[in-house]
Parts: structure tokens; sequence; C-alpha cells
């Protein structure tokens, strides 16, 4: 949503507004420059999607706009890159003379209640686009396609009922043992900064006494459906393919524990509202949930966790779900000082998202940051592993620690995010 508020007024719709303004013709000057870029950017993006797996996508926030920019500048030659930027602002200025044609055509009252009516109509295709049940309202970018919800072929409302009848017809085998389920997932770790899977540095030295006095196994070849999170989200707790769904209906691992009697509850570190499809995919989903709406502690800090956690009331006897989702990991997570060993580390932490080919030692100075990170979030574990000891929850229970997907530290040469 704030990627369309930003291509429609900013960027080429300024450089269109100055090119075609005047007091007697402002809302030419509104129309061309609130449709031309959006129509441009779109094409762009359909061009870009086929050459690689689209840097610009529909749900996307100012931060990784300027992030994806930078991707694409850091891969790209700066001759190319002036080139595309080129590129499409010829492609804007052919759409605006296209469109300069027909509106030079329309009557007074036309032209100055279209571009308003223009304007409220785009507001509301941005509303629309909130819910992932009215992706199909979008009429530009659909036009194009969205990944997995198949639109074009009108398929998308067949696969939304398929989900709710399987979600409604699933009767799952009674348990004979119902262990309660934690499942623990951290944004952007990665086994190779793990003792456990054999990292030379000691990054865990809580997870590994924990392993030390507790029956374990560790998956060494567990792959994510892809590098964002809302895959890796999705896809763990529904077991499948993040393309092989059509909405947030798909039946999770929490509606199969419920049907066994579990309660369920989410907690939850940083923003799981900012794209439709989690949003809905996580709404209405739980008997209890504490997030980022639960208090006035920093979305991105793990203290969310432990502040819903002691939340909990202690252990019943009922079977219980709870699934948290931690955040230090993460380029955007609170970053502590006191879990600053590793030195030196870079004066901006999110500096290597976009970077190759780097010196030895800004490499090691990327590999601190995360670390610090990974030792972070392992004292956050360990805490969250005594409150649910003392509330009683880990007297029976199953506990699965997994990322949603990893961090590129240099391997194959990337250093990055997603």
């Amino acid at each position: 949503m704030v990627a369309h508020i930003v291509v429609l007024l900013l960027g080429l719709s300024l450089a269109l507004f100055i090119k075609t303004w005047s007091p007697k013709r402002w809302s030419k000057a509104l129309f061309l420059s609130l449709i031309t870029p959006w129509i441009a950017l779109h094409i762009f993006a359909v061009a870009g999607s086929l050459l690689s797996n689209s840097f610009i996508h529909q749900n996307i926030s100012f931060d990784m706009l300027l992030s994806n920019g930078a991707i694409i500048t850091d891969f790209l030659h700066p001759l190319l890159l002036i080139l595309m930027v080129l590129l499409l602002l010829a492609l804007s200025w052919l759409i605006a003379d296209s469109l300069n044609c027909p509106f030079a055509r329309l009557s007074t009252v036309a032209k100055t209640w279209g571009p308003i009516a223009l304007l409220a109509i785009l507001l509301a295709v941005i509303t629309l686009r909130m819910s992932p049940l009215h992706f199909s309202q979008e009429p530009i970018a659909n036009f194009f396609g969205y990944p997995g919800f198949d639109v074009l072929t009108g398929s998308f409302k067949e696969r939304i009922e398929q989900e709710e009848r399987l979600s409604a017809e699933y009767r799952p085998r009674r348990l004979e043992q119902r262990s309660n389920v934690i499942l623990v997932m951290v944004d952007s770790l990665s086994p190779y900064h793990l003792p456990v899977f054999g990292y030379s540095r000691d990054t865990t030295p809580n997870l590994d006494r924990l392993l030390a006095d507790t029956a374990h196994t560790s998956v060494y070849q567990a792959r994510s459906t892809c590098s964002d999170s809302i895959c890796g989200i999705v896809s763990t707790l529904t077991s499948r393919s993040f393309l092989d769904f059509a909405s947030g209906r798909a039946l999770k691992l929490g509606d199969v524990l419920r049907q066994q009697g579990y309660g369920v509850n989410l907690i939850l570190a940083s923003d799981h509202d900012y794209d439709p499809l989690l949003r809905f995919f996580f709404k209405d989903s739980a008997d209890f949930r504490y997030d980022r709406n639960s208090t006035q502690t920093r979305l991105n800090s793990d203290d969310i966790i432990l502040e819903g956690l002691r939340e909990l009331p202690d252990f019943d006897g009922k079977p219980q779900f709870i699934y948290t989702f931690m955040f230090s990991t993460h380029q955007a997570g609170e970053k502590r000082p006191e879990f600053v060993r590793f030195e030196p580390t870079p004066d901006d932490d999110t500096a290597y998202r976009t970077q190759r080919s780097l010196s030895s030692s800004h490499s090691q100075a990327i590999r601190n940051v995360y670390d610090n990170r990974v030792l972070q979030w392992d004292r956050y574990f360990a805490e969250t592993w005594e409150i649910l000891e003392d509330k009683g929850y880990l007297d029976d229970a199953i506990i699965v620690i997994v990322g949603d997907h990893g961090e590129a530290t240099g391997q194959h040469g990337y250093y990055g995010h997603g």
C-alpha cells in the first residue's frame, strides 16, 4: 500500500506535474501525474519479473523500497541503471502523450471532476488491497497477475472455496499423547552461526546448555520456501509451498491442534500486520494473542515475547500450542549494547544487506554483527525457557526452534537479508 502512494505522489509524478502544470490546466497535470507513473512502473515490474524474482512487488514498505533500490544499484552497472531510468522516463512520456489526446477532448466538467474521481478510485483500490480477498479488485496490478492468486484465470474464488472445504472436512487421527507444542520461530536465524551445527564461535551458550540436558534432534537439511518472512511463516504453519495455497484460509498447525483439544497461543515480536496476507492469516486464529498492539514496547524488541509469556496463565493440564516469533537476529531488530561481544562491527548494522565481494576485514565485521545478534537472541530464548518452565509448560512438551529463513553472511560471496 505504501509503495502505491509513494509511486503515485512522488518521483515521476512530481516531474510530470511540473511539466504539465499551469493555473488553467491543473486538472490535466493532476491526471497525468497520477496515472502515468503507475502504469509505467507496473509495466517495468512485469518486465523485471521475467528476468529476476521481481525486486518490485505489491505490498512493499518505504524502507524496503529503498533497500531494493540499493540492491538493484549494487548488482547493476551504473550506466545500465541510468539507461533503465531513461527508459522508464521515456515510457512515462509516451504514456502521458497518449493520455493527453483523449484528455484534451473532454468537456470542461470532465476535466475538472475526472482527476478527482480518478484519485478517489485509486484510494479505494489501495484500501481494497489491504485484504487478500480483494486482490482481484486491483485492476492494473492484477492485469499482470499476482503470485499464487490466479486472478487472470478466474480460479481465485475457487481456490478459496477449496481451502475452506479442506479445512472444514479435515479430521485428524486422535492423539494418544497430547504434549504441549511450542514452536519458536526466529527471523533470519541461520544454522551457519550456531555451534550445534558446527560453528566455531560460542554464540548460543544458553541453547547449548539446554540441549546438553534435553533429548533433542538437529535437522541438517531444512530449507525455507523463500528468503522472505511471509513465505517462511506461512509455509511452516501450513506445511505447504507458499504458492500452493490461495489465501489465509489454508489449514494451519494451530487449527489442527485445536481439533485435538489444544489451546492456541500466538506471541509475536515485530509487525505481523504489515502484509495483507499475513494479517488475514493470523486473524482470529488464537485463544490468546500478544503482539505489538498489546504493549508500548518497541515492536522489534523481543521484550514483547517475554511480556506475552508472563501474561500466559500457569499450565492447567489442558494441552497448549504456543507459537512465538522472535526478532533479535533480524537486521531491524532491537540491538542491545550489552551483547556486542564480537568486534569490530560496521557503523551501520544494515549496510551489509546489499554487499558482495567484500574485503576480509569488512566480511568479518559483518559476521560480528550477526553473531552479536544471535548471542542476544540466545539470552532471550533462555528467559523464554525459564518462564515456560516456571509456569509448568515444559513438564511434557515438544519444542521446535526454526528460522523463517536464513541470512547471507558470505556464503557463495553473498551478504544480505532476503
